[in-house]
């Protein structure tokens, strides 16, 4: 199998030796909150701004980079993904590089320039980039691609959350940034098979309790019938994670109760002297021996 190498790419240019930067501006309360610990103590002419400049710098994923012919898939650190470095704008490149620190540690740690990525590392790594576009398109694919079809399971109001779709791809989703565009529609396909099943083993009133979905809509899907809910397939599926969790803790103690009953019918020669020592009726001991496990 062939793999392009970062090596290849060098030659071509000194700029490929240079670290890989994305032009940002300072546009939201969160970009700047990165800056506050680079702003305690400086002159306001030195602080970043409201809607000021700055870099988004990219960590290197070549072990031994920039000396070796690593291969661009095999990650060498995988701490990096905690590190997210960032740098204060400069005009001069170099000057602004040698500034970068990481914004997500709290003592905003520097970062050297030899673990940022260079523009021929990225290169080397840019046929192993997936079309997400089609289906067959992943790295190593082979065949024809084909048209992802679409398929609306929902309606979710996202607003102008949209426009940071390109924001995502650079940064990184971290906590807040990321955007929700409804659920995955095999998700719900997954909670109506478990819940027909849980209704099977639980009956519907305990699956109701533990999921929030309607004994109406449960009693459709238990017949096989189309059937629709405001709860969301993640909701469903953690609600009859923890029913059957409680049930499978029920399930233990009941097995180690019988355990112990018979112990005492045996210890006592018989099931009537048993109920006796137990103060209680001998045919509510023998159904309880009999209880199902």
């Amino acid at each position: 199998m062939a793999r392009v190498s970062a090596p290849r790419c060098r030659g071509y240019h000194p700029a490929l030796h240079g670290p890989t930067v994305s032009h940002f501006t300072a546009s939201s309360p969160e970009y700047l909150g990165w800056f506050k610990r680079w702003n305690e103590g400086k002159a306001y002419s030195e602080q970043i701004k409201p809607f000021g400049f700055l870099y988004i710098l990219h960590l290197s994923r070549l072990a031994g980079h920039p000396d070796t012919a690593a291969d661009p898939l095999d990650e060498a650190d995988r701490d990096n993904d905690d590190v997210s470095p960032v740098a204060p704008f400069d005009k001069d490149l170099k000057t602004a590089v040698a500034r970068a620190f990481d914004r997500s540690s709290p003592d905003h740690a520097p970062v050297n320039v030899d673990r940022l990525q260079t523009y021929a590392e990225m290169l080397a790594a840019y046929p192993f980039r997936a079309e997400n576009k089609f289906l067959n398109g992943r790295p190593f694919d082979s065949g024809h691609t084909e048209r992802r079809h679409i398929i609306a399971t929902s309606i979710n109001l996202i607003g102008k959350e949209a426009d940071r779709m390109d924001e995502e791809y650079v940064l990184g989703v971290r906590g807040e940034m990321a955007i929700d565009y409804g659920g995955d529609p095999r998700q719900g396909a997954r909670a109506a098979a478990q819940l027909r099943r849980a209704i099977a083993v639980h009956g519907k009133s305990a699956v109701a309790e533990a999921t929030g979905v309607s004994r109406g809509t449960l009693a459709k899907i238990a017949r096989g019938e189309r059937a629709t809910t405001n709860v969301a397939p993640e909701s469903i599926l953690a609600g009859l994670k923890g029913l059957n969790n409680s049930r499978g803790a029920t399930l233990k103690a009941d097995r180690a109760k019988i355990a112990w009953l018979k112990q005492v019918v045996v210890d006592e020669g018989g099931i009537r002297p048993a109920a006796r020592r137990l103060k209680m009726d001998a045919s509510n001991l023998l159904r309880n021996l009999k209880r199902p496990n």
